[in-house]
């Protein structure tokens, strides 16, 4: 199994889980659309958290405080609260520690506690 065998099956997992977590079932498989919904959602997050980092990486000097930026900065602000906003139905929050994306459990007051329901990026 190679790195992007691990990572596909990495986030089977973690999209499984996310329907678990929503379903609340302790016991029993999610269907097919609890999984298909939590894909969408994990593919959300994914596609965001690229956008962010790209933004992030195409600043320079010359750029920074250009009225382009400014207002893909504002885009991207929005669209993080609106995935944060689909994310509580699942009792999770996107973090961001450093620059890449992590889904963290919403109930806990602090964000030390990471659940298994993980971002994970191709080289």
């Amino acid at each position: 199994m190679n790195a992007k065998d691990i990572v596909r099956e990495n986030r089977k997992k973690a999209i499984r889980n996310m329907a678990m977590r929503k379903v609340g079932r302790a016991a029993g498989e999610p269907t097919d659309e609890e999984i298909a919904k939590a894909t969408s959602l994990y593919k959300s997050c994914i596609r965001w958290a690229y956008r962010k980092v790209g933004f992030i990486e195409s600043e320079t000097e010359y750029n920074c405080n250009s009225p382009w930026r400014l207002h893909e900065e504002e885009l991207i602000e929005a669209a993080f609260d609106r995935i944060n906003e689909r994310l509580l139905q699942y009792r999770l929050r996107m973090y961001i520690p450093h620059l890449w994306v992590r889904l963290c459990d919403s109930d806990h007051p602090t964000l030390a506690v990471e659940t298994d329901v993980q971002l994970y990026y191709f080289d």
